[in-house]
């Protein structure tokens, strides 16, 4: 098993406006924020990050015209959802209901951790078998997960490799 971790490239840390404007209320609905001087990375990820703050994202989505966000969960940091959570309380003390996110959790989150989560603004929960720390949830509990976040409303968001799909087509149905 190769215990490496890959290092990731960072963004282009400065876009150009694009030739065609956006709509307005244009949402971005898949960021990440990284902040390794603020949050502790998971020891079980499986790349390393560029740290890429809350600012950067402020200025991409000035640039690209975008209105509102959705945060998802990064693998590096596991179930600890702080970064997301401050980055979308951040964002929504500036302009109300700009963001929400998708968060990762283990089994034993209590309902009113859950309550807790989706009065901050957690839509989702990301499953994610393709990265290291990101899946702490067995494929036999992801039954009782689905009726524990169904009075909230919230999906579940996967990301496997395509490979998995055959292995995985039990847990879909």
């Amino acid at each position: 098993m190769n215990s490496v971790i890959r290092d990731c490239l960072p963004p282009d840390r400065n876009p150009r406006k694009p030739n065609v404007a956006l709509p307005k209320g244009s949402i971005d609905t898949h960021v990440h924020v990284f902040d390794k001087a603020r949050y502790r990375m998971n020891p079980d990820r499986g790349y390393n990050p560029p740290d890429s703050p809350l600012a950067d994202l402020k200025h991409l989505h000035k640039t690209l015209g975008v209105d509102r966000v959705v945060f998802t969960q990064p693998s590096t940091y596991g179930t600890d959802n702080s970064a997301i959570l401050d980055g979308m309380t951040a964002l929504n003390a500036e302009t109300p209901n700009r963001a929400r996110c998708v968060v990762a959790i283990t089994m034993d989150i209590t309902d009113r951790e859950l309550a807790a989560l989706n009065d901050k603004g957690a839509r989702g929960v990301r499953l994610n078998t393709d990265n290291k720390g990101g899946m702490p949830i067995g494929f036999d509990q992801i039954g009782e997960l689905e009726a524990r976040i169904r009075p909230f409303n919230w999906h579940i968001e996967w990301l496997f490799p395509g490979k998995d799909i055959l292995d995985l087509m039990p847990v879909f149905r």
